[in-house]
């Protein structure tokens, strides 16, 4: 993924990446981010810290509960987004043809399960 984005988005790394995909389009709060990623609330604030002044994303105190922050992609964070699925879906195809087609389906089916129990978790919106 690194060498593959190094020309499209140089300051990208894997935590980051994670954390743009798991916020949804209408955004969500941190408390959530860091559920759904397994890590602690310290550390999804540093990592929003950084993406914030990357211009990814912005954070604000939610509506219904100013003791909570409101993570939400900017249209560059959404730009960014879709590089990386692109990017993704490049690595995937180069490692399709490397192993095969149907050892890839194997693979791919592992990891869906693997990562079921994050993407299955139901985000709390603002």
């Amino acid at each position: 993924m690194r060498r593959l984005a190094a020309d499209s988005v140089p300051e990208m790394r894997g935590s980051i990446a994670a954390l743009l995909e798991n916020i949804p389009d209408d955004g969500c709060r941190q408390s959530d981010l860091a559920r759904i990623l397994g890590i602690t609330k310290q550390a999804i604030g540093q990592r929003l810290a950084e993406m914030t002044a990357l211009e990814y994303i912005t954070v604000s105190a939610d509506p219904s509960d100013g003791r909570a922050q409101v993570v939400t992609l900017t249209e560059h964070g959404s730009e960014v987004r879709q590089t990386i699925r692109h990017l993704i879906g490049v690595m995937e195809s180069e490692w399709s043809a490397e192993v095969g087609a149907a050892d890839y389906a194997v693979f791919r089916s592992v990891l869906d399960r693997l990562g079921a129990p994050k993407a299955a978790l139901n985000l709390e919106s603002k």
